[in-house]
């Protein structure tokens, strides 16, 4: 059964078996909106449920590639990442080649949409990441803990 809402504290361990037994469970295609800080866990995330799918070659971070696309048995799955977009992000988003993701099924994982508000379909689901932050208040988050919230949302994926 999936379930619609998490709220629990959880280690990367813990957050990797989370998402590992997750991903089983979502819909077949679906976007998602990654939430978080720096460090909290976001691509950790992304890369067990491609583990948890079978996938077993190099899952890295798309913060300078913008996209990673993983073609599976069956599925794909698109992994971007939005930090470095400018505002305006219309001709960044048209470059990148973003509304291709939504063409044909897939699960697109999205880090940092909120740079891209307005330009992206909504979300099926959201995953928030809350960690602590480190004592001196940099922003980095505590790779410790963290706090991992699953919303399910019901809206539909076109572009």
């Amino acid at each position: 059964m999936l379930m619609s809402e998490y709220d629990l504290e959880v280690n990367e361990a813990q957050l990797a078996h989370i998402a590992s037994q997750w991903i089983h469970t979502l819909p077949y295609p679906a976007t998602i909106f990654l939430h978080g800080a720096l460090g909290a866990g976001k691509t950790t995330f992304v890369r067990a449920c491609l583990r948890a799918l079978g996938f077993m070659g190099r899952v890295k971070s798309p913060t300078y590639a913008w996209l990673e696309t993983y073609e599976l048995d069956d599925r794909v799955l698109h992994h971007i990442d939005l930090y470095r977009l400018q505002d305006p992000p219309q001709a960044q988003i048209e470059a990148i080649g973003l509304r291709d993701c939504w063409q044909t099924p897939a699960w697109v994982f999205i880090e940092w949409p909120e740079k891209a508000q307005g330009h992206l379909p909504a979300a099926d689901f959201t995953v928030e990441l809350v960690a602590d932050q480190d004592a001196d208040g940099a922003g980095i988050a505590d790779q410790q803990r963290r706090h991992l919230f699953i919303h399910q949302h019901g809206h539909g994926h076109s572009m």
